[in-house]
């Protein structure tokens, strides 16, 4: 791999100027930077006020530019702790020491050979300097350091970055490090080879597909509202790189600064006239991305017209800074983490498993460069102490060297536990989709990684065929005899996050049917045994396959199974009939801990004479469906049984839960929907009227209520589309 040298010295001064004024000049910054061996967490350097706007000293200026915003004070009420709400004109700041290992978590136990760093947070007067929430808004607009002439091997220092390019020679390092010690994680490819790879030959520029596999980099970027490219074909002259926007133009400049030769990008590598090739390439998507040496993530503008910030001239924020004494003070930069989650490219759907099967990642963002393989993170403005940071066998970073929501994806990779999927999914479907009918091909690359492991067998439509294991309450992973069937029918349970509509296409029963985001819940995870459930499912031929006869193909690579629009349930049945509640205060104890608004449920006095609600999660939205909102409260309603109905039944050391209660809605033609949720496993409500409304308090279900709940069941056959 090619290095480059850096594009500007860490103690090039000449373009700060040194203008202090009487309240900067009288500070001691040899004894604010020098006390890192007695740091103390929000101690007062000085205190400066709304002055600071109009003044010309380097150290205001620089204090300015990183003072928590109105906006910042605004959205929590105040800021930290409910503190009046910023006034830019008439507030005033804390200058206040930090300590590195404040703001990234460590400590000794990392390494007796860590030194602490001094860092200086801008805290408006009022608020709470020793609460993470201070923190974590000083994070998101930077702290000032003193700029380092090196780096040192043994603490956090900072760089001076410039605006108009990148240093080659600090994003080399980090690959270098990845490819020299993440061995046991970063290194592993899967053994499957990708058919019909084409490449951008970053020194030709032809597309070219080769005969064996080279080592390549792959882009993960929004296309946006940029015109679609000419289509590529077979022919040699068709095979030139036709004109490329801004993105791809940078992608392959990064791509040749690091010592690569081929790039690939979806909408060059896969023939867009070949339904069988844009097919084919959908289902090798997860063996692209993981298969790359690594990615390049636009996370910055709003389409591939942006190209990628201090690549080709295309200038980034400048850093703040200012000078001191002698001494070069700059921001450390709003947390790069936080500024990937804010683009444009984080709130998309197919760029979620582009990033999360990636090896390694390399994202460029309007401040910096950020680097995160599965072992590590490093950004461009900072230079970690990695030896110290690592394990011993330096195979990844120590957990307790990752603050919280310090990365943008998990560390140990995406099959790490038996849940991740569940998460996984509640992530992707709160991003949005061009086209709905990309719903399932978006998360199609991650079910097809996670498949076959020990945490996931397989998926029916999006639906994960879950492995015997589950999450109890005590937040110990717990193996217990559970069949496959179990395990699909635990995550048909997931919750939408609010009522929705029908996406088209898509079956009911499976988040991939419904618009909006949904959740899997630790009630769900642990409804683990004691199913008294048949499911079949129906080919597209009208063909019955049997749950039995599915687990033994299940192995199979052959759509059919992955694709069902149909099953045919046999299982337990109740009639419900739901009703609207009014919204109103919930109290778990002795105060009131949250507010509930109008909602849905099943009212019953479980034979002591007062009322309570199972409150219902639909599914459907009323307010979207007439005809649905006025059967609501009108008609009975069938729910399926889902999961043990016996609390007393051993669950092989796991918590026992109450079980779940599909909703249906019967249409024409003998199709039956998914419309809603009971979950008996989560607290019922107890109602007490007010004369404004109701209030609420939590209760749990005992035993003898839900065998007395159940006890009208019948036995059915339901085809659930």
């Amino acid at each position: 791999m090619a290095k480059f040298s850096g594009a500007h010295s860490r103690t090039e001064f000449s373009t700060t100027c040194e203008t202090l004024c009487d309240r900067c000049s009288s500070l001691d910054l040899d004894d604010v930077f020098g006390s890192a061996s007695r740091p103390r967490r929000g101690r007062s350097v000085c205190r400066i006020g709304k002055e600071i706007e109009t003044s010309s000293c380097s150290l205001c200026r620089l204090v300015f530019a990183l003072r928590p915003s109105q906006d910042a004070s605004d959205k929590d009420n105040g800021g930290p702790s409910g503190q009046g709400p910023l006034n830019d004109a008439n507030s005033a700041y804390d200058l206040c020491t930090f300590s590195a290992f404040q703001v990234f978590g460590w400590n000794k136990r990392i390494s007796d050979d860590l030194e602490d760093t001094i860092l200086l947070g801008v805290v408006p007067v009022g608020w709470p300097k020793t609460e993470q929430s201070t923190l974590a808004e000083l994070s998101s607009r930077g702290f000032i350091a003193a700029v380092s002439e090196h780096d040192i091997d043994s603490r956090f220092t900072v760089r001076r970055l410039s605006a108009d390019a990148i240093d080659w020679d600090v994003v080399s390092s980090w690959l270098h490090y990845c490819l020299e010690n993440h061995l046991r994680h970063c290194a592993k490819v899967p053994h499957a080879s990708i058919k019909d790879l084409r490449l951008i030959d970053c020194l030709d520029r032809q597309i070219v597909t080769l005969s064996q596999e080279e080592q390549f980099v792959a882009l993960s970027y929004v296309w946006g509202s940029v015109s679609a490219p000419k289509s590529t074909g077979s022919s040699h002259q068709e095979n030139d790189l036709p004109e490329v926007p801004e993105v791809v133009e940078d992608a392959i400049e990064v791509t040749k600064n690091l010592g690569y030769r081929y790039l690939w990008v979806d909408r060059y590598c896969i023939d867009q006239r070949s339904h069988e090739m844009k097919h084919s390439q959908i289902q090798q998507m997860h063996l692209v991305y993981s298969k790359a040496q690594f990615t390049i993530v636009m996370a910055a503008g709003e389409d591939a017209s942006y190209g990628l910030p201090g690549i080709r001239g295309k200038r980034r924020k400048e850093q703040p800074m200012g000078k001191a004494f002698g001494r070069l003070l700059v921001s450390t930069l709003p947390d790069p983490c936080a500024d990937i989650r804010r683009s444009k490219w984080a709130s998309r759907g197919w760029t979620f498993q582009e990033g999360l099967l990636s090896r390694r990642r390399l994202v460029f963002t309007d401040w910096q460069v950020y680097f995160e393989c599965i072992g590590m993170n490093c950004a461009e403005v900072a230079s970690k102490p990695l030896d110290l940071l690592h394990i011993k066998d330096k195979g990844r970073m120590q957990s307790s060297a990752i603050a919280e929501n310090s990365r943008i994806l998990p560390l140990k990779g995406i099959v790490s536990s038996p849940l991740a999927i569940n998460d996984f999914i509640t992530e992707y479907t709160t991003r949005q989709m061009t086209y709905n009918s990309d719903i399932l091909n978006g998360m199609l690359g991650i079910l097809q990684t996670v498949r076959g492991s020990r945490w996931l067998v397989s998926h029916l439509q999006g639906v994960p065929v879950a492995a015997p294991y589950v999450y109890p309450l005590t937040g110990n992973f717990v193996k217990i005899r559970r069949s496959l069937l179990e395990g699909f029918l635990t995550n048909l349970c997931w919750n939408p996050v609010r009522p929705s509509r029908r996406r088209k296409g898509f079956p009911s029963w499976s988040w991939t049917g419904w618009f909006g985001p949904v959740s899997f819940t630790e009630t769900s995870a642990g409804r683990g045994v004691g199913f008294d459930i048949e499911v079949d499912l129906e080919r597209k031929s009208g063909e019955l396959v049997s749950w039995a006869q599915y687990e033994a193909d299940c192995d199979s690579e052959r759509d059919i199974f992955h694709m069902p629009l149909f099953i045919h349930v046999q299982a337990w049945t109740l009639q419900l009939r739901l009703r609207p509640f009014k919204g109103g205060k919930v109290f778990d104890g002795a105060s009131a801990t949250s507010f509930v608004g109008d909602f849905w449920g099943v009212s019953t006095d479980l034979s002591s004479g007062d009322e309570y609600c199972i409150p219902a999660k639909l599914t459907k939205d009323p307010s979207e469906h007439e005809k649905f909102k006025e059967k609501l409260s009108l008609e009975l309603w069938d729910g399926i049984i889902i999961g043990s109905q016996n609390f007393n039944k051993p669950h092989a050391r796991a918590e026992p839960r109450g079980p779940a209660v599909l909703i249906v809605e019967h249409l024409e033609g003998g199709v039956t929907e998914r419309v809603g949720l009971l979950d008996l496993a989560a607290p019922l409500l107890h109602c007490f009227p007010e004369p404004s409304g109701f209030s609420y308090r939590k209760t749990m279900l005992e035993s003898n209520n839900l065998s007395s709940l159940l006890a009208n069941r019948t036995w059915r056959k339901i085809r659930l589309g």
